[in-house]
């Protein structure tokens, strides 16, 4: 899927009209090469839809205990997850803004632990900056030292977030903290980039 992902990323050619397959980002080509990616991504997650949900059905047939909190892979689960990821991605690639971010609240709506949301989203956060970050490397547009100099920082700052979180889910008890941090990042994310965008 990150092959699929960056393959995709490059095909489109962002806002430069450039793509990896020298043609006209929108032309023929990049529909053809784009349907193929969108139909073996569609096999990919019907493949896997089957094998969670027989894995699951074959854990509750041997009685396997599950937790409240237990993500429970039944078709009907699997399919909405898969419809989630779909929505998310497109209003993401409408809005710009990171297609995790809508995931994280999904995830928790679905009954996933908040901790389990934070770091799945947090994995497909990587999928997608991968490929954005190869292409405009290709294209020569990347600020090697500014991006390295704010790598650095957000490390430094993903460290002490993850500290904090701990720290409150220690103190209180509850693991329901992470699902209000993760409110609080994206009203936090939806407003500077609205407030940026307005501003420019």
């Amino acid at each position: 899927m990150l092959l699929l992902t960056v393959g995709a990323t490059f095909a489109q050619g962002l806002l430069t009209g450039a793509s990896l397959l020298s043609s006209d980002a929108g032309g023929a080509q990049f529909w053809l090469f784009l349907g193929g990616l969108t139909v073996l991504s569609g096999l990919i997650t019907g493949l896997t839809t089957w094998m969670l949900s027989s894995e699951y059905r074959r854990h509750k047939a041997l009685g396997y205990p599950y937790e409240d909190d237990d993500t429970l892979w039944t078709l009907q689960h699997c399919g909405i997850v898969a419809g989630s990821a779909l929505l998310s991605g497109f209003v993401s690639g409408l809005l710009g803004v990171p297609n995790s971010l809508f995931l994280a609240p999904a995830f928790v709506l679905l009954n996933t632990r908040a901790e389990v949301a934070s770091a799945t989203s947090s994995l497909l956060l990587v999928f997608a900056a991968l490929g954005s970050c190869g292409l405009y490397a290709w294209l020569g547009l990347l600020e090697w030292g500014y991006a390295v100099w704010f790598a650095v920082w957000a490390g430094v700052g993903a460290l002490g977030g993850v500290f904090a979180l701990e720290t409150g889910m220690k103190r209180l008890g509850k693991g329901s903290v992470a699902g209000y941090y993760l409110a609080l990042v994206l009203a936090l994310h939806v407003i500077l980039v609205l407030g940026y965008k307005s501003l420019h």
